[in-house]
C-alpha cells in the first residue's frame, strides 16, 4: 500500500470515526449520517482496492459501482441541505440520468475492464454544481449567519475541491499517459492532495458543529 493511501484511509478513519461518536452521543441530522455513508464507502474502496491490487491484474471494475452509489448519495446529501423546492426537484431529475448515463457507458463504450472517465467527470460536474447551488443558498438565505460557523459550508467546500481536482486529474490522465507513465502516475498521486484537503475541510466542518451546538446550549 502506497504511502498517499496510507494518508488518505487514515484521514478518512479519523473523519468517519468522529461521525459515528457523534452519532452514538447525539441523533445525527439526516445529511450527517448520510456524510457517514459516504465516507465508510470511500474508506472501503480505498482500502479494498490498495489490498487487492496486488493479487488483482485490473481492480477497475470496483469504480464502476462506486461512481454510481457515491454520486447517489451526494445527490441525498445535498437534496436534505437545500430546502428550497426547485433545486431538489433538479437533484431529483438530475440524479436518474446519470445514473442512466452511468450503466449505458458501462455496457456500450467503457467496459469495466476499462477506467470509467467519462462517468467520473460528468459526476464531478455535477456535484460541482451541487455544491456551487448550496453556496449560493447560504450567500442569499443565510446572510445574517456567519458562514464558518456552518458545519455545511465548510464540508461543502471539502467536497468542491475535491471533485474540482478529480476533475483535473481525470481529465487530463489519458493526454499525460499518452507523454509518458511516470508523469501520470505523478499528476494522480498529487491529485490525493485534494482528498486530503476534503477530509480536513470535513473535519473542521464536524468539529464547528460542535463549536456551534456549545454556543446554542450556552
Amino acid at each position: 500500500m502506497e504511502t498517499v493511501s496510507i494518508i488518505y484511509i487514515t484521514l478518512l478513519s479519523v473523519v468517519l470515526f468522529r461521525l459515528l461518536f457523534k452519532w452514538y452521543q447525539s441523533n445525527l441530522l439526516v445529511p450527517f449520517k448520510i456524510l457517514a455513508a459516504i465516507m465508510l464507502l470511500s474508506l472501503s474502496l480505498e482500502v479494498s482496492t490498495s489490498i487487492l491490487f496486488r493479487n488483482m491484474s485490473n481492480n477497475l471494475v470496483f469504480y464502476h459501482f462506486f461512481n454510481p452509489i457515491e454520486f447517489s448519495l451526494y445527490s441525498l446529501f445535498f437534496y436534505y441541505l437545500m430546502p428550497l423546492h426547485w433545486p431538489q426537484k433538479l437533484i431529483v431529475a438530475i440524479a436518474p440520468c446519470f445514473l442512466a448515463f452511468a450503466l449505458i457507458s458501462g455496457i456500450r463504450f467503457q467496459s469495466i475492464t476499462e477506467n470509467n472517465s467519462s462517468v467520473v467527470l460528468l459526476e464531478s460536474i455535477l456535484i460541482i454544481l451541487y455544491c456551487l447551488l448550496y453556496l449560493r443558498h447560504i450567500h442569499i438565505y443565510e446572510i445574517d449567519r456567519r458562514a464558518e460557523m456552518n458545519p455545511y459550508f465548510w464540508i461543502t467546500v471539502g467536497v468542491l475541491f475535491y471533485f474540482i481536482g478529480t476533475l483535473f486529474v481525470e481529465g487530463s490522465l489519458t493526454m499525460l499517459l499518452d507523454i509518458s507513465n511516470d508523469t501520470a502516475r505523478f499528476y494522480y498521486k498529487a491529485g490525493f492532495g485534494f482528498k486530503y484537503l476534503m477530509c480536513i475541510l470535513i473535519l473542521i466542518g464536524i468539529l464547528s458543529r460542535r463549536q456551534l451546538d456549545s454556543i446554542q446550549d450556552g
